[in-house]
């Protein structure tokens, strides 16, 4: 108690103070006179009499450093977490995009090893993307393949090195395969 009093003895008596001890805890006390005194380094107390018994009287009160360290922590924490979501979508993408490469390296190895097993595909896919391009009902699929197909000077035309350049390329005509079928079902045997 007398250290309680010795913190405020300028604004209430030692009467008062033993008041507040006969009503209310020495925690309850202790946070309402440390709140009063650090809204008063503030500058937003004007009667600090007054401000003392109505915050020693307040339950549950804490003073603006405890508040303050709150917030701070707080703050912290939501950075945190907001970095560790950046962090996994990071991952993510990182996942997706291997994830892409792998899969497109898979479709690059099975049509090597189907141009490799069936003598002249290559020339065949040719020939029946040109024939659907020209019938009167055009897939635009097809069509879009076949303009992004680009013939290489130095490379034979419908050879397995040229369709392969053009297949890794990026354009329709990885997308417009379909791998999944069998040359018979793509209409590509006699």
């Amino acid at each position: 108690m007398k250290d309680i009093h010795a913190l405020i003895k300028e604004y209430v008596s030692e009467e008062t103070v033993i008041t507040w001890f006969k009503k209310f805890s020495h925690e309850q006390i202790k946070k309402g006179v440390s709140y009063s005194i650090n809204e008063k380094k503030e500058g937003r107390v004007k009667d600090m009499a007054r401000y003392l018994q109505k915050m020693v009287a307040t339950p549950d009160l804490f003073d603006s450093g405890e508040q303050k360290r709150q917030e701070q922590s707080k703050k912290k924490q939501q950075t945190q977490e907001q970095q560790a979501i950046r962090q996994q979508e990071a991952g993510e993408e990182q996942s997706k995009s291997d994830l892409k490469k792998a899969f497109f390296q898979r479709r690059v190895d099975l049509i090597h090893s189907l141009i490799d097993s069936e003598s002249g595909l290559t020339q065949k896919i040719m020939q029946q993307l040109r024939k659907e391009n020209i019938e009167e009902k055009t897939d635009f699929l097809t069509e879009l393949a076949l303009s992004s197909y680009k013939p290489q000077n130095h490379i034979e035309s419908d050879s397995k090195e040229e369709f392969m350049f053009n297949f890794t390329a990026g354009g329709t005509l990885g997308s417009h395969l379909n791998l999944g079928q069998t040359s018979h079902e793509n209409g590509l045997t006699n």
